[in-house]
């Protein structure tokens, strides 16, 4: 054992470099063979001796042995120029032996062996699930790794294993980590066949709708990631997070994967707290009595399943050079299509054993054929799909747009197209307003969590009851005292564009460490109620967040940004001072680290530089920009909340979004007897006053038009 078997076959190795793949024989192990075979002499690591012929088939060298065995596997060490360490007993459960025996001495052993034999660097794959904890993380960075962490006894030997390697680059072994997230793809023993066993067998626990964000990784994204570490400059010493940084809501996956293999989920709605609670009551049992196998809940796994988790991948693309190949829209397709092929309608307990072959189709298959999972039904009843363009005004997965809020839930949906229409036509404004350009259908109007504030504190003096004229009959009386301001989003269907958002609202990211956020919170108390995400609330109303692929952003605050991070893919609009706030973050701009979108999310940003001259909005804003490019939305500047705040005009619905520019629109007159306190939270509050005085302005020239505010309270 341990001398490279002659099952693979001889080549000529002068000029090519050796590496050693430990974990050869395992998921991943075999896409390394694979890959690396092309460039590398490999030397393939394992215990299986049937999988190592296959290894050899591909033109590696298969070294039967045990890393954890330096009799085993020592002579495979001589002469390897890199070794990438993926050998791991990777389970949720199991003996603290067996983790600490494979996980941490194994890897002690196996960094003692590459220094002792002259290897230039080890890569160690380590596992993001060191992270995972009770609540919602977003653009985890490396930096953020617990030093312990006791969820499970896998976790807590990768943190291990990950202390041994630091000291072992501190005696001059060159060491990277890389922490790769859920790994999918052909021949998958683990992640899929568990989610489908329970599915088929008790449907798959359910919290919060399942819209809370994860990311996972193509395995071949993983494969390219361990090529890049052996030789990037500057990544000895570090960790790298690895995903395909294309975060996506658990359930949007879920559904996805299923999809393609051909079956329906079955949910199991059931309260965290207490599936939480029974868990820990079945780890407790499990380990007491000594049961075998392994319980049918831990809680590592009801975590996973309802909490957050995305990685800031922004390390391993500067330094490594890492740039995903695959998409995961990929990766699910192809491995439907081999799972129908290979496994049919077999048990999911047999999956991954008939995989690892070649890829089943052709990744540069047309997108036109292959439809987005959100189709569209148009008003004529056909159907429709989105494909990606090179603009603004690119084709887009069609969508609708209505206003939503319910009186007894905090959301009414309400449609404002005819209604818009009505006023339009009762309106005693002037009469050149523009014609509409007839491509917005509707508004939908979101509720995505709200903030307290206290009225008295805000504003000296009472609050009038006579409506204003901004008022448009629809907010409510202020009372004196505390009062719920709700964050909206808003989603604009438009026929050429597609799904469009205006804003996103908060998200669960506002909850989370730091004195800034909690700064924030103390003068903002946020509520945000399970359901009331922008992502959540669009797949309530069957929406799916992947047909959003243009997000116009008002400004870069909480209120407005946190729900980015639910979104990939898409082209992000706003003015230049915002879009410089998002990539120089900042608590005096109320724009926090943590709620930055993740690295690779944004497909393009698009900064509008050309003024118009000649519209009708000119003679009131300074700045009036034709933000799809046929007149349907058009985005003027409202500095004084913030610089670099953009309103939206929607002419197809009458409808003047005026973001922060003021509390509500019962507030308008109230707004000069301000404090001194909530006027220094002003960016400029003498630009404040003066863009509100051009809104109503504009609205007692053109009384049809319909202004609506951010924290507008609505009856």
């Amino acid at each position: 054992m341990g001398k490279p078997q002659e099952t693979g076959k001889k080549e000529e190795l002068t000029g090519r470099q050796t590496i050693l793949v430990t974990g050869a024989t395992g998921f991943l192990g075999e896409y390394l063979v694979r890959r690396l075979v092309k460039e590398y002499r490999v030397l393939a690591l394992g215990r299986n001796r049937e999988k190592g012929s296959q290894l050899a088939a591909y033109g590696a060298v298969f070294c039967q042995g045990d890393f954890t065995d330096r009799e085993s596997c020592a002579s495979c060490f001589e002469g390897v120029d890199y070794v990438i360490h993926a050998g791991a007993l990777s389970t949720v459960w199991g003996k603290w032996e067996d983790f600490y025996r494979t996980n941490v001495a194994g890897t002690n052993l196996v960094a003692g062996l590459c220094l002792e034999k002259g290897v230039r660097r080890l890569v160690y794959l380590s596992s993001p699930s060191i992270y995972t904890g009770k609540e919602d993380q977003y653009n985890i960075r490396e930096d953020q790794a617990p030093e312990q962490n006791e969820l499970n006894y896998y976790i807590r030997s990768k943190l291990m294993a990950e202390g041994v390697l630091h000291r072992w680059n501190t005696k001059g072994l060159e060491t990277v980590i890389l922490r790769p997230r859920g790994l999918i793809g052909i021949g998958d023993t683990s992640l899929v066949p568990r989610l489908l066993r329970a599915n088929r067998k008790t449907g798959i626990p359910l919290f919060r709708n399942g819209g809370n964000l994860v990311d996972i990784t193509s395995v071949e994204n993983v494969a390219l990631a361990c090529e890049l570490a052996m030789k990037a400059q500057g990544a000895s010493g570090k960790a790298f997070n690895i995903t395909n940084g294309e975060p996506m809501a658990f359930r949007r996956i879920l559904e996805q994967f299923l999809d393609a293999i051909g079956e329906q989920p079955r949910y199991l709605r059931l309260p965290f707290g207490m599936v939480y609670a029974a868990a820990q009551g079945l780890e407790w049992v499990y380990r007491t009595f000594e049961l075998n196998g392994e319980p049918p809940l831990t809680r590592y796994t009801v975590c996973t399943l309802g909490y957050a988790q995305t990685m800031d991948i922004r390390r391993a693309r500067e330094i490594l050079g890492y740039r995903p190949e695959k998409t995961l829209a990929e990766s699910i397709r192809e491995y439907g299509a081999w799972w129908k092929e290979t496994c049919g309608t077999g048990e999911a307990d047999n999956a991954g054993q008939k995989g690892g072959r070649a890829a089943l189709q052709d990744r540069r298959r047309s997108r036109a054929k292959e439809p987005d999972s959100a189709g569209y039904t148009d008003r004529a009843g056909k159907t429709g799909n989105g494909n990606k363009a090179h603009s603004v005004r690119a084709s887009r997965d069609s969508i609708q747009q209505t206003g939503a809020e319910d009186a007894e839930d905090d959301r009414r949906t309400e449609s404002l197209t005819q209604q818009g229409r009505e006023r339009k036509k009762a309106a005693g404004g002037k009469q050149d307003n523009p014609a509409r350009p007839g491509r917005v259908t509707e508004v939908r109007m979101y509720r995505c969590g709200s903030c307290t504030n206290n009225l008295r504190i805000i504003f000296r003096g009472g609050i009038s009851a006579r409506r204003g004229l901004l008022d448009s009959g629809e907010a409510e009386e202020s009372e004196r005292g505390k009062r719920q301001f709700p964050a909206r989003a808003v989603l604009i269907r438009h026929r050429e564009l597609g799904n469009i958002l205006y804003d996103t609202g908060y998200s669960r990211g506002i909850f989370g460490g730091g004195i800034g956020l909690w700064l924030y919170r103390l003068l903002n108390p946020v509520q945000l109620e399970e359901g009331e995400t922008i992502a959540e609330r669009l797949e309530n109303d069957g929406i799916s967040p992947e047909s959003v692929k243009t997000i116009l952003l008002s400004h870069a605050h909480p209120d407005h940004v946190g729900g980015l991070s639910q979104f990939s893919g898409y082209d992000l609009v706003a003015l230049g001072e915002t879009l410089d706030v998002l990539h120089h973050p900042s608590v005096r701009r109320l724009m926090f680290r943590s709620l930055v979108p993740p690295e690779g999310s944004i497909r393009r940003e698009v900064r509008p530089e050309t003024c118009l001259r000649e519209h009708f909005l000119c003679r009131y804003f300074a700045e009036v920009y034709d933000l799809s490019g046929d007149g349907s939305l058009i985005g003027v500047r409202l500095d004084g909340h913030t610089k670099g705040q953009m309103g939206l005009w929607i002419p197809d619905v009458n409808l003047f979004l005026a973001a922060d520019a003021c509390w509500g629109g019962d507030l308008v007159r109230a707004t000069r007897r301000m404090r001194l306190l909530p006027r220094l939270l002003q960016e400029d509050f003498a630009a404040y006053e003066d863009s509100l005085k051009r809104i109503c302005r504009m609205k007692r020239d053109y009384p049809g038009i319909r202004v609506c505010f951010t924290h507008q309270v609505w009856k």
